[in-house]
C-alpha cells in the first residue's frame, strides 16, 4: 500500500510505493503500478506530488526494490526505488513513464553507493505540450549519482519530447565518480526538438568507467556523447556505438556525434567507438572528444560512411589507429577512390560526388590503411521513396535510404551460420538502415517479410553479434529465422537505426 508524506523537508510532497522508511537486510519491495498526480493536505485541497518513489526511503543491505510501473503527469519527478541505495542494495525493473513538464525520471534512486546496483530500466519522457520549449525534465538511467563501486542497470531511455522542447537523457546517472561503473545502455531520441544524448553520465572522474552504450539520434538536433560531456582523472570510456539521426525536413537536423565526450582530461582513456553517420543530416564526428589532454589515452574508432550526398565531417581521425569504413558504395579497393582525395586548408577531403563529401580534419593524407570496404557484399540499395527491395540468398547488404521501405529476403541460399572472417564475407544477409523498429509511430517505417520459408517459420532474436563466427559487433542484431521445411535455422543481421528490436509489426513471412 503506498504512503504519502506531506511535508519532507528536503524532498517535498512524496509518495512512497511501500515504506516512508527503509528497505533493509533481504527484504524485497513490491511490484505496484503507481500513477498518482495530486496528494490530499490537512485542508482537504489537493497539492501535487513532487516525487513518486517506487519502494522506500532507502534500501541497503542485501535489500532489493520491486518491479514498478510509474507515470508522472504535468508535475513531480519519478524514482524507480529509493532516494538512496546503498551497500548491496539493489534496485528492481522498473518501467517509467514521465510527462511532466519539469520533473525527472531516475530508474533507481537519487543516490547509489557502496556496492549498490541499478536494475535495467524502461524509462520514456515525454512532453506533448505545445509552445516553443521550456521543458526542462532529464532521464537518468540509474541515479543522480553514482559513486564508490556502484554498479549501473542495462536500461532503455526514450525521448519522446518534441514541439521544440529537449530531450536529455544520460545512461546512468548525472555524475559518476570512485569506481562507478556503467550498464550498457541504449537511449533514443526523437524528432523536432533538440537530443542531448549521454551513454553515462555527464560526468565521469576518480576511476569511473562507461559502459558499451548505444545511441540512436532522432529526426532533428542531435548532440550525442558516447560516455560523458567530461571525462576526467582516470576514468575510462566504453566501447559505444553511435547512430545519427536522419533529417526530418531539408531545413531541420545536424549531428554532432562523440565517441567519448566534448573532453577527456588528467589520464583519461578512450574507448573503441563506432560511428554512424546519419541519413539526410550532415554529420559532425569525434571519434574522442573536441579537447583532448596530453595525458589522455585515444581510443581506436569506427566511422562509417553510407552515400547520402551529405557532408561528413571527422574531426579528430587518429591515423594508424581509427578507420573510415565506406559502406554501401560500389568502391571495392583504395585505388577507387585515390583519385578523388584532395587536401584541403585543414586536411584533406573525399569528394564521392553525389553521393556525398567527407572531411577529414588534421591530416595530410590518407593511406590504404586508413580506409576499409564493405565490397564482398551484394549492395541492393534505395533512395529517397518507398522502395521495395529484394534478393536472392545471402550475402546481400541492404540499404533502404529514406522513405517507408520494404526488405525481401528469400530463402534461397541464406546462411546457417556466420559466414567468413570478415564483415560482409559469406552468405549473410544485412539490413544496414531499419528504420521504425519496435512500432515507432513517427518518422520512417520500414519492413520486413521473408519469402519462401514453410508455414510456421519463425524469427527469434539471439544477441547483439557481429559478423565475424565468434566475434562481437554492436552495430548489428543478430536474429535466427527457423525454417519449418527441413527444420534449418538461417542467419539474418539487422542495425535498427532507433535500437529496438523488431516486433511482430516489423516482420511477416511471405
Amino acid at each position: 500500500m503506498s504512503i504519502i508524506v506531506l511535508n519532507d523537508p528536503a524532498y517535498g510532497v512524496v509518495l512512497f510505493g511501500d515504506t516512508q522508511g527503509e528497505l533493509i537486510d533481504s527484504q524485497v519491495g513490491l511490484s505496484q503500478t503507481l500513477a498518482e498526480t495530486y496528494a490530499v493536505d490537512e485542508h482537504g485541497d489537493s497539492i501535487p506530488l513532487d516525487y513518486l518513489v517506487g519502494d522506500a526511503f532507502g534500501i541497503r543491505g542485501n535489500a532489493l526494490g520491486g518491479d514498478d510501473q510509474i507515470t508522472t503527469d504535468i508535475f513531480g519527478s519519478a524514482v524507480g526505488d529509493a532516494f538512496t541505495l546503498a551497500e548491496h542494495g539493489r534496485g528492481g525493473m522498473d518501467t517509467i513513464f514521465a510527462h511532466s513538464l519539469n520533473g525527472n525520471a531516475f530508474g533507481d534512486a537519487l543516490k547509489m553507493s557502496g556496492h549498490a546496483s541499478g536494475g535495467d530500466d524502461q524509462i520514456t519522457i515525454f512532453n506533448d505540450f505545445f509552445g516553443t520549449g521550456g521543458r526542462d525534465g532529464s532521464a537518468f538511467g540509474d541515479a543522480g549519482l553514482m559513486t564508490d563501486d556502484a554498479r549501473g542497470g542495462n536500461d532503455t531511455l526514450k525521448g519522446l519530447s518534441y514541439h521544440h522542447d529537449d530531450n536529455v537523457l544520460y545512461g546512468d546517472a548525472y555524475e559518476m565518480n570512485g569506481r562507478a561503473q556503467g550498464g550498457d545502455d541504449i537511449l533514443a531520441g526523437d524528432m523536432w526538438t533538440n537530443n542531448y544524448l549521454y551513454g553515462d553520465a555527464l560526468a565521469l572522474s576518480e576511476h569511473a568507467r562507461g559502459g558499451n552504450d548505444r545511441l540512436f539520434g532522432g529526426k532533428s538536433w542531435n548532440e550525442l556523447n558516447g560516455d560523458a560531456y567530461l571525462l576526467t582523472d582516470n576514468a575510462v570510456g566504453g566501447n559505444d556505438l553511435i547512430t545519427g539521426g536522419s533529417a526530418f525536413d531539408a531545413f531541420e537536423g545536424a549531428n554532432y556525434m562523440r565517441g567519448d565526450g566534448y573532453q577527456l582530461a588528467g589520464h583519461a582513456i578512450a574507448g573503441d567507438d563506432v560511428l554512424i553517420g546519419g541519413r539526410g543530416d550532415s554529420n559532425t564526428m569525434w571519434g574522442d572528444g573536441v579537447l583532448i589532454g596530453p595525458d589522455v589515452t585515444r581510443g581506436h574508432n569506427r566511422f562509417v560512411i553510407s552515400p547520402s550526398g551529405e557532408i561528413d565531417t571527422l574531426k579528430d581521425f587518429n591515423p594508424g589507429h581509427d578507420q573510415i569504413v565506406l559502406a554501401g558504395f560500389t568502391y571495392t579497393a583504395f585505388a577507387d577512390i585515390a583519385g578523388a582525395i584532395h587536401p584541403t586548408g585543414t586536411g584533406v577531403e573525399i569528394d564521392l560526388g553525389a553521393d556525398g563529401l567527407v572531411i577529414v580534419e588534421g591530416v595530410t593524407q590518407l593511406t590504404a590503411a586508413d580506409v576499409t570496404f564493405d565490397a564482398n557484399a551484394r549492395k541492393v540499395a534505395g533512395g529517397s521513396h518507398n522502395d521495395v527491395l529484394t534478393a536472392a540468398g545471402g550475402n546481400n547488404a541492404f540499404y533502404g535510404g529514406s522513405g517507408d521501405d520494404t526488405f525481401i529476403i528469400q530463402a534461397v541460399g541464406l546462411a546457417n551460420s556466420v559466414g567468413g572472417s570478415t564483415q560482409g564475407v559469406g552468405a549473410d544477409s544485412v539490413i544496414w538502415d531499419f528504420a521504425g523498429a519496435g512500432g515507432t509511430p513517427a518518422g520512417a517505417n520500414d519492413l520486413l517479410q521473408l519469402q519462401g520459408f514453410g508455414p510456421g517459420s519463425t524469427l527469434t532474436f539471439l544477441r547483439f553479434g557481429g559478423l565475424r563466427a565468434g566475434g562481437s559487433d554492436l552495430t548489428l542484431q543478430y536474429y535466427s529465422v527457423h525454417d519449418t521445411t527441413g527444420g534449418s535455422n538461417h542467419v539474418l543481421f539487422v542495425h535498427s537505426l532507433n535500437g529496438q528490436l523488431l516486433t511482430s509489426a516489423d516482420y511477416g513471412f511471405i
